[in-house]
């Protein structure tokens, strides 16, 4: 079978998992490359180590991602705590066991495919062709050698044919693709009935013996939050602006340079006649409109009144009560071709007739509002508040790439970079990992002040938060999580306690109640004699919104009923409920294929491919040695 999917596996990749992975999604295994000793190990892969700076390296850029897919609104707590960090974790391991296996499998990737995938990426591109002086500049604005870059490119393209060449060894029959269609439109007559643990809390004595034991036992989940004090450097625009030198040649030039937006446009004032035309009027239509405005044009020149005319016949209804008036029209408020006609007339002169989108019109222009050049004098002040905001934006782009180079490059200290830059080094209050005033109100800069080297005293990366500050930060002064007297949590592991009894109960009367049903009691008696209702929404699919996802999923994994006799069974819920199940009866379409059926056969393929890729993964990971340290306390 290897050999077949190597076969498959060459020419143009159609990374059906992974897809074309852009510049910040392909770096998570890129630190080894820049990797200092004496690093973490956080994970251990066949012999191979993933280190804590990989893993957050990977944090970091899996945290972009949820910035970019929330549109910078991302939960502070999707992105901060231990489920990221897992998360991330487990896909770092997924990673190399897949670049392991596709290795030794026979997979590679040649030194010509590799640059044709980079030259592709469209980030190293200046006008449709790869740049390499491109490719060289947001290498090194993110720190990354070229050696690491590629060779984790060259990991991902690895993987992605391992994963494609499964893809393409998938086979679906139109027999085969006809029962899975049938099963995923399969309907059932369910009913069910739950068991809610909080009715149980009552029955629960708890013993001051047992709180004491579960609080010597778990102390760790009763601990105060770890805080830190920081030391950071803000580099602000708003604040650089104070700095820009201004020069009165500086602003004149600016004034030169950028004229017309000191100046206020000519305006007009003017009155129309319209008569409208239909969306599609034909060419009769339009001349028709045409002579009846050249007619009323002809009696405007006699003598008649424009306003009273267009009160009389103008449909513009709005404007037609006012005389047809317009009021004060600036260039780019109308129709193109109405204001072309408008600011070609002299004063008190009345147009042509006018074709737009709306109809015919006979335009008047009043009165001509002409064009205003504010002098230098008059635009002084805001001309040095755009320029003093254009060079601190200047100056804010070089100071941060200082910030960035010698924060690294001291990672012990913020002086040499506050010296560099030109600020004040300033410290904050007690911060936690949920909580911080001043610029620790910010997640993005908790998130960074609690990463393990920030934490362990290095200098933090530059965060850019959402008003564009650009910050580092470093820990002063730490004091770590201790444990909660007693007293303070007692009530808190009386509750737990309670709840943990409670839900034990439910399920042992779950179970017996299920015991009843088996043996032949009907799911209304059962439920009755527990207080609770009954569900019974009747014939559903699998994803009715009438049934509760869980409950769904264990409902139609259910065996059919048999002799007529409705199936049970009882499912203890994630939440600690436990519903009692039954199933009445179950339809399933009849569902015939043909090859040419190639829409839901591909569908189908897709479905099955994520299942086995999902396998494949499975059994690798079932194989391999995998070690994952337990972290320091």
């Amino acid at each position: 079978m290897l050999q077949s999917i190597r076969d498959k596996s060459q020419g143009l990749f159609a990374y059906l998992v992974i897809g074309l992975i852009s510049i910040p999604f392909m770096l998570w295994g890129i630190q080894q490359y820049l990797h200092v000793g004496g690093d973490q190990v956080v994970a251990s892969v066949n012999g191979v180590e993933i280190t804590n700076t990989e893993l957050q390296r990977a944090v970091k850029i899996q945290q972009q991602r949820l910035r970019q897919m929330f549109g910078g609104n991302a939960p502070p707590a999707m992105l901060e705590g231990e489920a990221i960090r897992r998360q991330v974790l487990g896909g770092l391991i997924q990673n190399e066991l897949q670049k392991q296996y596709a290795d030794k499998a026979g997979f590679r990737i040649s030194d010509a495919q590799l640059a044709s995938r980079i030259q592709s990426e469209p980030a190293f591109q200046v006008d449709g062709k790869f740049s390499k002086g491109r490719y060289d500049q947001l290498l090194k604005a993110q720190r990354i050698s070229k050696a690491g870059y590629e060779h984790n490119v060259r990991l991902e393209m690895q993987t992605s044919q391992f994963q494609k060449a499964l893809a393409e060894t998938e086979f679906v029959s139109p027999a085969t693709g006809g029962k899975y269609l049938a099963l995923k439109r399969q309907k059932r007559d369910v009913a069910w009935a739950v068991i809610d643990p909080a009715s149980f809390e009552d029955k629960v004595q708890v013993t001051e013996e047992q709180i004491a034991d579960y609080y010597k036992k778990n102390q760790q989940r009763y601990l105060t939050e770890e805080r830190v004090k920081l030391a950071y450097i803000v580099l602000d625009a708003s604040a650089l602006e104070q700095q820009v030198e201004v020069t009165e040649e500086a602003l004149r030039n600016l004034y030169e340079e950028e004229k017309e937006v000191y100046a206020t446009p000519e305006t007009r004032k003017a009155r129309h006649i319209l008569i409208k035309l239909p969306p599609e009027a034909s060419e009769s239509q339009i001349a028709e409109a045409k002579a009846k405005a050249k007619k009323l044009r002809e009696r405007i020149e006699q003598g008649e009144s424009f306003e009273t005319l267009a009160e009389q016949v103008s449909e513009d209804k709005l404007s037609a009560k006012r005389g047809g008036d317009l009021g004060t029209i600036a260039p780019g408020d109308m129709d193109p071709v109405f204001e072309k006609a408008l600011f070609g007339l002299a004063e008190g002169a009345v147009s042509q007739p006018v074709q737009t989108a709306q109809g015919i019109h006979l335009i008047k222009v009043e009165k001509i509002i002409p064009k205003k050049q504010q002098s230098f004098e008059e635009a002084k002040g805001a001309i040095e508040k755009e320029y003093r905001s254009r060079e601190a934006n200047r100056m804010l782009v070089d100071k941060t790439e200082q910030l960035l180079t010698l924060s690294y490059e001291s990672p012990d200290s913020l002086e040499p970079a506050a010296d560099a830059v030109g600020v004040k080094v300033q410290e904050t209050g007690w911060v936690t990992r949920k909580a911080g005033k001043g610029i620790a109100d910010n997640p993005k800069v908790r998130a960074a002040a609690f990463t393990p080297s920030v934490l362990e005293g290095s200098n933090s990366e530059v965060v850019e938060t959402e008003d564009g500050r650009q910050i580092v930060v470093r820990v002063v002064e730490r004091e770590a999580a201790r444990p909660r007297p007693l007293e303070a949590v007692r009530d808190e592991i009386a509750a737990q306690l309670k709840r943990e009894a409670a839900r034990k109960l439910a399920r042992e009367t779950g179970e017996q109640k299920l015991k009843a049903l088996k043996a032949g009691a009907s799911l209304s008696e059962v439920a009755k004699s527990l207080g609770v209702p009954v569900e019974a929404p009747g014939l559903v699919d699998r994803n009715a919104r009438a049934v509760p996802p869980e409950i769904a999923q264990a409902l139609f994994t259910m065996n059919p009923p048999v002799d007529g006799k409705p199936s049970v069974d009882g499912r203890a819920l994630g939440d600690g409920r436990y519903a009692l199940l039954q199933v009445n009866r179950v339809e399933t379409p009849e569902i015939q294929l043909s090859d040419s059926d190639e829409s839901a056969l591909a569908g189908i393929r897709s479905s099955y491919t994520r299942r086995e890729i999902d396998a494949v993964n499975r059994a690798i990971e079932t194989r391999a040695d995998l070690k994952i340290p337990r972290p320091e306390k």
